[in-house]
């Protein structure tokens, strides 16, 4: 109490909710450009850091434990099965298949059989160990790093599946996966450096919900949509344990007075005409496509997807762009200067002011 009287109190008080660490907090994806991906396009379809019980776990014990709660990042270089994704149950999908896996980007390589590893990983699994366990250099199409502690993760797989079933109901096919590659589902360890010494750290396994199975069923007719491709950050965040002598800084900012009204004002911008339909009468002539985003603020960028997450576009504007109407226009063309596909697309606009995001859709 004495402490909020004296000089060196610094004006606010920070709260911290010690019941949570060493809990899951979230995942977030960022698209190339570092934006991130709206949760309406992840949810239900994305690749995901698995956190059911005996999916995600920390193999850290005593006073390292709570090293293992961090920030951890996927950076993909390509889809989990390739290029070829989303792929059709039909002759020739074994095919397709392995060319596609074989065809995907590989960013690591899982470490390969060593006796003092497989006893130290079997150590930290424990219970979960594995009998007999064969450790396999298979590709990834991703690289992992502890962004908290700034450390590298090595990748152990204590789990390989060498058939995925694709399709849904009665029309489904098994397939073969190709040797040497990782697929959705694994069971994986990760490995680090703590102290000098390459330690077990988390048993986790990244895959699909299980509407999708774990291998996830990247089918055109399963609602598939693996989100992440070459670009795209997956950052999986825990909430960290307290311990003693930990440090926390804290960055204050004056809010503008303004800034809620800024914040509301956001909420009235529109895409007009919605649905888009081709030749509307916004339109200046037939060669030149318009929508037109209304009421935005001075300055910003704004992104369009599909909504299946592709990044398809970017604008960014100053005051000067609106032409004093408060209107923004966009002349549909994607950012490989194509013309734009019907369908239902999802926009995001970041400015000052703060984030908005709103759908549209381009039909006949």
């Amino acid at each position: 109490g004495a402490f909020l009287d004296t000089p060196t109190f610094p004006g606010f008080v920070m709260d911290v909710n010690a019941s949570v660490g060493g809990t899951f907090s979230r995942q977030v994806y960022l698209g190339p450009q570092g934006d991130t991906i709206p949760s309406d396009i992840v949810a239900g379809q994305a690749i995901e850091w698995q956190t059911g019980t005996g999916n995600a776990r920390a193999l850290l014990t005593g006073k390292l434990a709570p090293l293992a709660f961090s920030q951890y990042r996927l950076e993909w270089q390509d889809r989990p099965y390739g290029p070829g994704e989303e792929f059709r149950v039909s002759a020739g999908l074994q095919d397709r298949f392995t060319e596609s896996v074989n065809a995907r980007a590989t960013a690591a390589t899982s470490l390969a059989q060593d006796t003092a590893l497989v006893r130290r990983i079997n150590q930290a699994l424990g219970t979960d160990s594995v009998a007999g366990l064969t450790l396999e250099a298979l590709a990834f199409p991703f690289e992992v790093t502890n962004v908290t502690e700034s450390r590298d993760v090595q990748i152990a797989i204590v789990q390989h599946r060498t058939t995925v079933l694709l399709g849904q109901g009665a029309d489904t096919q098994r397939v073969s996966v190709p040797a040497g590659k990782w697929t959705p589902g694994d069971r994986l360890v990760f490995l680090e450096v703590v102290n000098d010494t390459l330690r077990p750290t988390w048993h986790a396994v990244i895959g699909c919900t299980s509407t999708l199975r774990i291998t996830c069923d990247a089918t055109a007719t399963a609602g598939y949509a693996a989100v992440v491709e070459n670009g795209v950050t997956q950052d999986v965040i825990y909430f960290r344990p307290l311990v003693a002598g930990a440090d926390f800084t804290a960055t204050v900012a004056a809010e503008r007075v303004d800034a809620v009204a800024r914040k509301d004002d956001l909420k009235t911008i529109k895409v007009v005409p919605n649905p888009y339909v081709v030749f509307s009468e916004f339109e200046r002539s037939a060669s030149a496509r318009v929508i037109k985003f209304t009421h935005v603020p001075d300055e910003g960028r704004l992104r369009i997807y599909t909504i299946s997450g592709q990044f398809v576009q970017e604008i960014r504007w100053s005051e000067g762009d609106l032409n004093g109407t408060g209107d923004l226009e966009w002349n549909l063309r994607t950012r490989e200067n194509t013309e734009l596909a019907y369908g239902l697309y999802i926009w995001v606009l970041d400015s000052p002011a703060g984030t908005a995001r709103g759908k549209f859709v381009v039909i006949r």
